[in-house]
């Protein structure tokens, strides 16, 4: 289920499975004006540009560095403007979106405290090394599977969340559930 805001800005959307989860998303309405550095950002990013008679050419790493620097050095904040600057901004540290305050990694850590199998997923896509993440849904899913595939599914990840930390404390406590569930089936 999906439903606008008044004034077109956010739309809400809600969801039975897996944890009933409901969010508030902010959309941004763009200008009708569309800056003359659109198509050639469009063109640096897919590395082929098209010439007047419709010959493509490739985009060199230089002509691409140059487009990164004048659209990083764009003062004003119109929406394109914003969007420029956030989409060169470095990945570790940028906001969740160009129109946003809350960086990727304060969002993640949110996300991680939620410890819903949703919330745990959504922080592994945004940051798959996140070890926490990892150990935090191999404990969900074995909590709330434990046929051989939840097991399984549980065992890889916490092995993977301690390939980034072997200090994780949730997924070695995975690790030693599965083998002591196993041990007193045999």
């Amino acid at each position: 289920m999906a439903q606008f805001s008044p004034d077109g800005e956010r739309v809400v959307t809600a969801a039975q499975a897996p944890d009933n989860a409901a969010r508030v998303w902010q959309v941004q309405v763009a200008p009708t004006q569309v800056p003359a550095w659109l198509p050639e950002l469009a063109e640096a990013v897919a590395g082929l540009a098209v010439g007047a008679q419709g010959m493509t050419r490739l985009v060199s790493e230089s002509d691409f560095n140059e487009l990164r620097q004048r659209l990083n050095g764009l003062t004003d904040s119109d929406t394109f403007n914003r969007v420029a600057r956030w989409f060169f901004a470095d990945r570790a540290t940028r906001t969740i979106s160009p129109f946003q305050s809350e960086t990727i990694a304060e969002y993640v850590r949110r996300r991680i405290a939620e410890s819903t199998t949703s919330s745990l997923g959504e922080a592994i896509r945004l940051d798959p090394t996140n070890s926490l993440a990892l150990g935090r849904l191999a404990r969900a899913i074995l909590e709330s599977n434990a046929s051989p595939a939840g097991k399984a599914d549980a065992s890889n990840l916490a092995r993977l969340a301690l390939r980034f930390d072997p200090n994780q404390g949730e997924a070695r406590e995975v690790l030693v559930r599965i083998e002591q569930h196993d041990s007193k089936a045999n």
